[in-house]
């Protein structure tokens, strides 16, 4: 890993050689943290790397978010900076599904391929095939 940070909610890591960013979540996270991860990407130039949120820690995404003002976030940087990598949620509980799949069909409107699994090693697959 190139680069792994604490961030207050969760842990932010950077791994260049497989053009990925792992964020592991320790507790739900809020609209200013989703923010504040796709500035970052922009920033780092790491745009079109893969995304990896690991839930499996958590119930719930956030606590309190405004999806439209992150799906608007998104769409706005994906007209700036082009296409984004795919994202990939992994979680062990039903309500993080149901959160999952409204991103994924918020990601879809804004250009971006976004997939909920249940198991670690599945969603790691599945970037690296979007990946190559």
């Amino acid at each position: 890993m190139a680069e792994r940070i604490s961030l207050g909610r969760f842990d932010y890591a950077r791994d260049d050689a497989q053009r990925r960013i792992r964020i592991t979540a320790r507790e739900p996270l809020q609209a200013i943290d989703l923010i504040a991860i796709i500035a970052r990407q922009a920033r780092e130039e790491t745009w079109t790397y893969g995304l990896l949120y690991d839930l499996r820690a958590i119930q719930a995404i956030t606590s309190r978010v405004d999806a439209s003002t992150v799906a608007d976030y998104v769409r706005h940087q994906v007209m700036r900076y082009g296409s984004r990598g795919p994202v990939a949620l992994v979680t062990r509980h039903i309500d993080v599904v149901g959160m999952g799949q409204m991103y994924a069909f918020l990601g879809a409107k804004a250009g971006v391929s976004v997939e909920v699994f249940w198991d670690f090693d599945e969603a790691e697959k599945w970037l690296d095939q979007r990946l190559s």
